[in-house]
């Protein structure tokens, strides 16, 4: 370590040292903010963001169509009137009360979801093998 001066300033030598790891300090800020821009931005980070959201959108529609339209229809035939089907309650014993309505909601929900990406991916996989397809007939 340098001697300090009465006055508590560092010598000369003292302060070249710590304004060269100040700066070795800012060069490496640098660098991992740069690391972090490709990871964040350029990478699958925000393509899943995108996707998140989307799915939470769709999941809201898909809950709209099995509430509004659905549910109604399956609550005509069975005949389920005056109160919503996902209101619908068993109580097997006394004390113990099933909320059949709001999982059989969530059923119908989740089957929508998943039927409808089902779909999406098969049509996604025969875009794609019809491309390698193309691509090889090509060469």
């Amino acid at each position: 370590m340098g001697a300090t001066s009465i006055t508590g300033k560092g010598s000369g030598a003292d302060e070249h040292k710590n304004l060269v790891e100040f700066e070795r300090l800012g060069k490496k800020i640098d660098e991992n903010l740069s690391e972090y821009k490709k990871f964040a931005f350029k990478g699958h980070i925000f393509d899943m963001a995108c996707a998140f959201i989307l799915g939470a959108a769709f999941t809201k529609v898909v809950t709209a169509l099995s509430e509004n339209i659905l549910m109604p229809i399956v609550g005509w035939f069975l005949k389920i009137v005056g109160s919503s089907w996902r209101d619908a309650v068993w109580t097997p014993l006394v004390g113990l009360t099933l909320e059949t309505g709001k999982f059989f909601g969530s059923f119908v929900d989740f089957m929508l979801v998943s039927i409808f990406l089902f779909v999406i991916w098969k049509l996604l996989h025969k875009a794609e093998d019809r491309l390698h397809a193309k691509r090889r007939s090509e060469s």
